[in-house]
């Protein structure tokens, strides 16, 4: 178990740090450069004013959070906690219902077992016997990494774009595909093979002749 808890920290380090490298280096390098140029004689105030002019305000605080992305993400794309809810992106939540449901259906079917049927009594025991089975450990990580990637589309990320997200996600297609052999599913699943045989010929027609499409 703590050779696994190892492991899962040196992948997610691995993953995160090279995104907040890049915003590190560009805080220290581009910001510090520019508060040197206009800083001379301002008093802190001022040099906030100048920056916050220039949509620079990721530059104020401490230039080891990284502000730039998340900045510029708010400002120009609405990416915030439900700043997306709003009554003119209706047609984009219309877009959306199809990869949400599917989703949820096909957690519910991986997880079900773990965070809906499993008695809370037996929940500990329940994890430590997922612990010490790689397979299903494996499997289980990718989908609680699926669900967040569902709250982020829903929550806070622009969610016309939630198709093309969580289409990313590989258990999307495992779970699917196990699914298939269940004969108390069929009817289900062929909603979804259906869903994905139409975004894929629509995205073929729409996406190239520039009509809203993702």
């Amino acid at each position: 178990l703590a050779g696994q808890g190892l492991l899962a920290g040196v992948q997610c380090l691995a993953i995160v740090s090279p995104f907040y490298v890049y915003q590190i280096s560009f805080q220290l390098g581009w910001c510090q450069a520019y508060k040197d140029e206009i800083g001379g004689g301002l008093s802190q105030q001022a040099l906030e004013g100048e920056l916050d002019a220039m949509g620079a305000g990721w530059c104020k605080g401490n230039p080891y959070v990284p502000k730039v992305y998340s900045s510029i993400q708010s400002s120009y794309w609405d990416v915030g906690l439900l700043k997306f809810y709003r009554l003119s992106q209706v047609p984009n939540f219309i877009m959306a219902l199809p990869i949400w449901a599917c989703t949820l259906f096909e957690l519910r079917e991986s997880l079900g077992w773990l965070l809906l049927d499993t008695p809370w009594a037996d929940l500990p025991r329940a994890l430590v016997t997922l612990l010490g089975d790689r397979q299903a450990f494996g499997q289980v990580a990718l989908c609680l990494h699926w669900m967040l990637m569902l709250l982020v589309s829903v929550l806070i990320m622009n969610v016309q774009v939630s198709t093309r997200f969580l289409s990313t996600c590989s258990p999307l297609y495992l779970v699917t595909a196990r699914l298939t052999q269940d004969k108390g599913k069929r009817t289900k699943v062929r909603w979804i093979l259906n869903f994905f045989a139409t975004y894929g010929i629509l995205g073929c027609i729409l996406f190239p002749n520039f009509y809203p499409f993702v």
